[in-house]
């Protein structure tokens, strides 16, 4: 009898890892076939940057980092302050690399950015750092990330490794 409960939950148990790393991918899963082709036609055609976005470096450069600057000013309502959202920013910010997850190794909150341009209160830049470590050839990364009104903002760029 105890030996059927032990295997009773195991399997719920991996029935429940395997819902979870499902849910973490969230769809967006693409075959090697369908990578190469849509990797391509973004570095051929990269799609133009959003402002709240800031990549380091650049697409089409090859790198073992991988920084994102996400600008306060883009992302926060009129009159909200960025020192009460930048954590909910950085929290809500997702990379994938050829649709895999990515935990970011340095989180940073310098007020008003590193350039420090217009000082107020919504000014300010959330830095998330990846290390990565890449096969060479070409690979398809894509950030997610919420405003404080919930709404998703998504951008998707390409690169190759040498």
């Amino acid at each position: 009898m105890k030996k059927r409960i032990f295997y009773a939950v195991v399997a719920i148990l991996i029935v429940l890892w395997i819902g979870y790393s499902l849910w973490l991918r969230q769809g967006r899963s693409l075959s090697r076939e369908e990578l190469i082709p849509t990797a391509e036609a973004l570095i051929q055609n990269p799609l133009p940057l959003p402002s709240f976005l800031g990549i380091n470096p650049h697409a089409g450069v090859n790198f073992d980092q991988l920084c994102l600057s996400l600008e306060g000013k883009g992302l926060l309502k009129e009159g909200e302050k960025f020192t009460d959202f930048r954590q909910s920013i950085a929290f809500n910010t997702f990379l994938y690399i050829n649709n895999r997850p990515l935990n970011p190794v340095e989180i940073s909150y310098p007020l008003g950015g590193f350039n420090i341009m217009d000082p107020g209160p919504e000014n300010g830049t959330v830095y998330l750092c990846y290390n990565l470590d890449l096969e060479k050839g070409i690979h398809i990364a894509e950030v997610t990330t919420k405003n404080t009104s919930g709404t998703e903002l998504y951008y998707k760029w390409a690169f190759s490794v040498q």
